[in-house]
């Protein structure tokens, strides 16, 4: 795949939207994000256009939820799921940048967990896991660039069958999940960016919310992104949905959350159990 600039990217994308010949406008935004809303069944998204100086363009469709009917607004309250992962990633590579943490070294300098990592090689004929020690660490590198070995079981049959192998033995959840390959062999999607928060807790004493609230959120000004939504921001709450089996989206009750007890850099669940952060920009 040709490498492309992130600003290259940004322009073909837009150009998209625009009538051949004809320079991008606001209304070949909003009916382009109004269309496509409409034809994908959205109900609800939120868009905006910047330049590093200020917003060009910003634009909202669809309802807060369907009981109600409340048009979505550019100010709107999401949950951002896994985007929470380029948070924790900036983090990360704040202390990178302060000496706390080096990409090159074993995460179990800071997590003991991860000492000689368990390698899922395959199964036995009875179905048993077969297991081994990895042979190389895992280094914050592997984390941040989903090189690690740990994946998730939504998309891992290895990993799912695992866990259905070991539920309610001694063995579930006493270490990580096994590693699916080596670090630094391939890729996969997966848990490294909830175990990299928990790096960030453990180097910094602090939990994930204090830190990029300190750190990351106040300064750049990001004053609706938390993992605690205040009752006094409910209102602005969108629901999120779920695709079922036949590709519908269904709608999850919507109520103000609770205050987390604890928080997941990679807004995937690891004991303990987190919440996903909620942002509207």
């Amino acid at each position: 795949m040709p490498m492309i600039h992130r600003r290259k990217f940004g322009t073909l994308a837009l150009s998209m939207f625009a009538p051949a010949g004809k320079a991008l406008s606001a209304a070949a935004l909003n009916d382009s994000l109004r269309k496509s809303a409409t034809a994908r069944k959205i109900p609800a998204v939120a868009a905006m256009v910047a330049t590093p100086d200020r917003v060009i363009w910003s634009g909202a469709f669809g309802t807060r939820d369907s009981a109600s009917g409340i048009p979505v607004k550019p100010d709107s309250i999401f949950s951002i799921a896994s985007m929470t992962k380029a948070i924790t990633t900036t983090a990360a590579l704040q202390l990178v940048e302060r000496g706390l943490l080096n990409l090159d070294e074993p995460v179990s300098k800071h997590l003991p967990q991860f000492e000689k990592p368990d390698l899922l090689t395959g199964f036995d004929a009875a179905g048993k896991p077969v297991l081994r020690p990895c042979t190389k660490p895992i280094t914050l590198k592997h984390l941040l660039t989903h090189t690690s070995g740990l994946v998730y079981d939504i998309w891992d049959r290895d990993l799912l069958r695992y866990e259905a192998a070991v539920r309610g033995t001694s063995a579930e959840r006493k270490r990580p999940a096994p590693l699916l390959f080596e670090p630094g062999a391939r890729w996969e999607y997966g848990t490294s960016l909830d175990w990299t928060g928990r790096l960030v807790e453990t180097v910094t004493g602090l939990t994930l919310e204090d830190y990029f609230q300190r750190n990351i959120l106040q300064p750049l000004g990001m004053a609706d992104t938390s993992y605690i939504l205040p009752a006094s921001k409910y209102d602005r709450l969108v629901s999120s949905y779920s695709r079922q089996p036949d590709r519908a989206l269904e709608e999850e009750p919507r109520k103000l959350p609770s205050p987390p007890k604890a928080f997941n850099g990679g807004a995937v669940s690891i004991p303990p159990q987190p919440t996903t952060p909620f942002s509207c920009k």
